[in-house]
């Protein structure tokens, strides 16, 4: 019985270079020799987000991923600052529709201008040399959380 569980707790762990990912089996498959619980660890490892790569000597490791590219991060900070604007239009479109028909307006005039700055400051953001560092994104008006849709 120890011998079919020792048998079935090996594993087979071969680098494939041209996907850049371990191939995994049960049979010899010219890879390095691991046991099925450390595969597990390795699997568990990757869902939760870091890489399987392989070490000097070729058994696999766990790694943190490389951080993304500038090009990546920018077009992160593109992609958060569009969704920004989407989820403040509403708001501006319902002022105009108020102003425009004459009714008492929701927004107040600084209110207003305020959403007019934000939504601009978004638009410029990319042009900021600090672009696209979190801590230089537009801050929100605090009172936009309170608006109801």
């Amino acid at each position: 019985m120890s011998i079919e569980r020792e048998l079935v707790s090996t594993v087979y762990a071969k680098w494939v270079a041209e996907d850049g990912r371990y191939a995994f089996s049960s049979g010899n498959n010219g890879g390095v020799v691991i046991t099925g619980e450390y595969r597990q660890e390795l699997l568990a490892g990757e869902t939760a987000g870091r890489q399987i790569a392989p070490d000097k000597t070729g058994k696999p490791v766990l790694v943190d991923p490389p951080p993304p590219s500038p090009e990546v991060l920018a077009e992160q900070a593109r992609q958060w600052r569009d969704a920004e604007i989407e989820s403040v239009k509403w708001l501006r479109e319902r002022h105009r529709d108020e102003t425009d028909a004459q009714r008492p307006t929701t927004l107040t005039a600084s209110q207003s201008g305020e959403l007019i700055d934000y939504v601009q400051a978004l638009r410029d953001w990319p042009a900021s040399p600090d672009f696209p560092l979190l801590e230089s994104r537009p801050r929100k008006p605090d009172w936009i959380a309170q608006q109801n849709k």
